[in-house]
């Protein structure tokens, strides 16, 4: 696994500036057993994303949340794109 994350590059992530000036909805889901992405990886996006984004640190979820707690997962997102007008 420290080959893959030595490959990654500066410009493999998206500009702080980038993700400040998002206006649409936006969730980020980040499994705190996640095991791949280092956990300081939460901060660089809690310090950049805009006020409105919603950041959901959620127990049970991993990397592959969508494998491993599909259904759990299908309700964060719901739930959300449901409060933001986006499904009715």
């Amino acid at each position: 696994m420290k080959g893959v994350l030595q490959e990654v590059k500066d410009t493999d992530f998206v500009d702080p500036e980038r993700l400040s000036k998002l206006i649409m909805p936006t969730l980020l889901v980040w499994g705190r057993s996640e095991k791949l992405l280092p956990y300081e990886g939460i901060e660089y996006f809690r310090a950049n994303l805009p006020a409105h984004a919603e950041v959901h640190e959620v127990d049970g979820f991993g990397h592959l949340p969508q494998m491993e707690r599909p259904a759990q997962l299908l309700d964060l997102l719901l739930d959300f794109a449901r409060r933001n007008g986006l499904v009715s």
